[in-house]
């Protein structure tokens, strides 16, 4: 079991569980439109005035770079870090959507000013949510974390359409009291969801499944992925069917049951994955993404971990510790130590036993040291590096073989046996390595010979960019010359004057921005290409087909490109130019689309832009560290926000007057398909801007995901190896 300071771990799975929960809240500026009416009626305003009291939510809901800040001043307190975040965010939501409850119902009367300040609180309460889960759930799950960006940015995305369906089922059409709603019901899922969030910084037993329990680790994301993706479908068709047959309010109450009802399958993730407490494995391979050398384990671990002949040894587990005086870690990697002498460990005659080579004698003793003196004489001989290149993938204990009495200076060595099913000698070890006393007597320089250090057994190699590993091919992405290149830890700061962070910035400015001048502009986009006719019809389906695609997007684009990477080493950067494509080329086609091409576009639209918010969290975590995520994170939301006001409200505001100035028709509305074409053809040229931009990206950053590879190459060697163990039978004693 781990161990955080005095109190344990809880088990990942519910606190990935508890996350998706406040996921579901944190996305609540999705439905401003439902209640912007009632502050609209209250205080009399203008439509610009009511513009200005949305932007500051949007403002308020991208502005995160202080819960980020917090966050990671808070990195050592595993356990009550993340909920401390979490409950900041909770008590801004409550007090932004309070105050505007009782703005509007009269219970004070705010100045202009109050009331955009209360938006952006209200907003910026979500962002603090969305940083502590995401940023714990990442650090979890280092291995799987497009996975869980995908699923919670999935249910963040799907918010908006839950509360929607609420409102529609139970306040309909009183908005004031979904305003109190909106206050309360995020704080209390936050405070039940609060005790089960931790960031547990080891690889838990239940991450190593391989079908002995309900789900494997895979299995649990994919079923959330389902169970959210069935829910999204549910919520958009009822919405779509209810915005053209109109409902009943007993019909519309029976639809918001039915949703809550396909919540409850997400509670069965944590099922099968061993409690409540997180259960700490022994691994075989550095996994250099969960190692904490913050968090000592407790005494029963460190007495498996000296490797005694206790329970650990009994059922087969691997008792060392990973990292062994004269080791060092290379690129995710643990090596030998060329500086430090071989530890090793004689069996003189007749000795079996690790206490009774303790009690040896000093021919024993002299033999040690003239093992240790050949080795280190080999290792200025170039052997060394061969030595290093067959014990990389894991340790490289040197352990006696069974030798025969009759022949006590034959000596085998061999690396820790990684699998359990290998034998404990290694006859061939033993026939290439000749006997020191002999090599002496020959007046020769004692050296162990190839065949000595045996190649690990089928799936303990270590992965490198040119070298297959178990029968896969090598990542056809990396450059065969250099060696994989491990990404820096760069703060917010150092993010600033890095070319990579701004190259990201610009594509994500771009692409998402984009997005969001689509589906802004739906509605005058339509009345443009109709006159109006059936824009009431039509602005719906077609804002529905943007949200279920874009709920699509964001589980596609987290879950393909983790599978990819694990299977292949396909870098997941190499997915952002294609996204940047679609999104230019679907602009390009809206810019001479009629009304029947909306739809399908409208999807695409809405994919690209999900894809672009599953893949830059992601990124920024392989990109720039995992040790500042949280403020670099949110650092990089502000180019989402300057796309939706440099684009969507400046840019497709300013093209759109011009063209009903040329018009020189009376009113507000603009009709003709030049009404928006002007604004997509900027918007498809700078797309193919940030396709180009993510190229260059892609090829300066895949040398980071073959080291990436070798990462998760390991975890995976973790997770077969875990279930070959559970499939073979257990020993029975004799």
């Amino acid at each position: 079991m781990g161990y955080c300071g005095w109190c344990p771990y809880l088990n990942k799975w519910i606190t990935f569980t508890a996350s998706i929960a406040v996921a579901l809240c944190c996305g609540l500026t999705y439905a401003f439109s439902i209640w912007s009416g009632a502050l609209k009626n209250a205080y009399d305003l203008n439509q610009a005035q009511l513009e200005l009291v949305a932007a500051a939510a949007n403002v308020g809901g991208y502005s995160g770079i202080f819960s980020g800040l917090v966050y990671d001043s808070l990195e050592k307190h595993k356990k009550f870090g993340p909920r401390i975040t979490l409950l900041l965010g909770l008590l801004a939501n409550a007090g932004g959507y309070l105050g505007l409850w009782a703005a509007i119902t009269g219970r004070f009367r705010a100045q202009f000013w109050q009331l955009c300040a209360l938006a952006f609180i209200a907003a910026n309460g979500g962002t603090w949510g969305d940083t502590s889960i995401l940023t714990t759930n990442i650090k979890n799950f280092p291995s799987s974390r497009g996975s869980v960006v995908g699923v919670l940015k999935a249910a963040i995305g799907l918010s908006g359409s839950l509360f929607a369906s609420v409102y529609s089922g139970v306040f309909f059409p009183d908005k004031t009291s979904l305003l109190l709603f909106l206050a309360l019901a995020p704080v209390v899922v936050g405070l039940l969801a609060l005790p089960w969030v931790n960031h547990c910084s080891f690889v838990q037993k239940s991450e190593l499944e391989s079908g002995q329990h309900v789900f494997t680790a895979e299995g649990r994301f994919i079923f959330a992925l389902q169970a959210l993706g069935t829910l999204g479908v549910y919520l958009i068709t009822g919405a779509t069917f209810n915005s053209i047959y109109p409902l009943s309010q007993s019909a519309r109450l029976t639809v918001t049951v039915g949703a809550g009802l396909l919540l409850l399958p997400l509670l069965l993730i944590p099922h099968g994955s061993g409690g409540l407490l997180s259960q700490k494995a022994v691994l075989h391979h550095a996994l250099s993404h969960y190692q904490d050398q913050e968090d000592p384990p407790p005494e029963d671990e460190e007495a498996a971990a000296a490797g005694g002949s206790g329970d650990g040894a009994a059922d087969g587990s691997l008792t060392q510790p990973l990292l062994q005086p004269g080791m060092q870690r290379d690129a995710g990697a643990v090596v030998p130590d060329a500086a430090a002498a071989p530890a090793l460990t004689v069996a003189g005659t007749g000795h079996s036993g690790a206490g009774e080579a303790e009690e040896g004698s000093d021919a024993d003793s002299e033999l040690a040291a003239a093992i240790a003196a050949s080795l280190r004489e080999a290792e200025a001989a170039g052997l060394g590096q061969q030595a290093r290149s067959d014990g990389a993938a894991g340790q490289l204990d040197l352990e006696p073989a069974v030798v025969d009495p009759d022949a006590p200076d034959l000596i085998s060595f061999e690396p820790a046996v990684l699998d359990d099913s290998a034998p404990a000698a290694n006859s061939a070890a033993a026939d290439g390595l000749a006997s020191p006393a002999a090599a002496a007597a020959a007046g020769e320089t004692f050296a162990p010979a190839a065949a000595a250090l045996p190649a690990p057994a089928d799936g303990d190699q270590t992965v490198h960019p040119s070298q297959p590993a178990n029968g896969r091919p090598p990542s056809p992405f990396a450059e065969p010359g250099p060696q994989a290149r491990l990404p820096p830890e760069l703060s917010p700061l150092q993010c600033l004057r890095s070319s990579e962070f701004w190259l990201l910035f610009l594509v994500l400015c771009i692409g998402m921005g984009s997005g969001l001048t689509l589906v802004n502009n739906l509605s005058q986009l339509v009345k443009a290409l109709t006159g109006g006719a059936s824009a009431m019809d039509t602005t719906p389906v077609l804002v529905s087909a943007f949200s279920v695609c874009n709920c699509a997007g964001r589980m596609a684009l987290g879950y393909l490109p983790e599978r990819l990477l694990h299977a292949r080493g396909t870098p997941r950067i190499a997915f952002l130019p294609l996204m940047s494509g679609l999104m230019a080329a679907t602009c390009l086609g809206l810019a001479f689309a009629h009304l029947p091409a909306l739809y399908p576009l409208s999807a695409l639209a809405g994919f690209a832009f999900g894809g672009h918010w599953s893949l830059f969290p992601s990124l920024i975590s392989e990109l720039f560290g995992l040790a500042r995520f949280a403020a670099n994170y949110t650092l990089m939301q502000f180019a989402p926000a300057l796309g939706a006001f440099g684009l969507a409200a400046g840019l497709a505001g300013w093209l759109y007057e011009r063209a009903l100035a040329r018009h020189g028709t009376e009113g507000n509305t603009c009709v003709g398909q030049d009404c928006f074409q002007a604004t997509f053809i900027t918007l498809a040229t700078l797309g193919l801007v940030a396709t180009g931009a993510a190229t260059v990206l892609y090829r300066r950053e895949r040398q980071v995901y073959a080291a990436e590879y070798q990462e998760v190459h390991a975890y995976d060697l973790e997770v077969q190896r875990h279930g070959r163990q559970s499939a073979s039978p257990s020993p029975q004693p004799h």
